[in-house]
């Protein structure tokens, strides 16, 4: 949802420098989503084994990425 909120800043509004955030955090978003249906599927075959490792993976991934589009607005000037 961040991510279209910055896609439409650009679009309406003219703010170039969000671009490429913009673009980090719908990256962001499909992390989010490949974690969470990690966990739905660990969730479902609570039997069978699962990987951990791969779960932790992509939650620190998504949470990198997150920290690096933050750190970019942060020092992005508007107009």
């Amino acid at each position: 949802m961040y991510a279209a909120f910055l896609h439409e800043a650009v679009q309406l509004h003219g703010y170039p420098q969000f671009e490429g955030a913009a673009r980090m955090m719908t990256d962001a978003g499909d992390m989010c989503r490949q974690f969470a249906l990690a966990c739905a599927r660990a969730w479902k075959n609570k039997a069978s084994d699962f990987n951990v490792g791969e779960i932790a993976f992509l939650v620190r991934t998504c949470a990198d990425q997150e920290k690096r589009v933050f750190s970019l607005l942060k020092t992005s000037r508007l107009p």
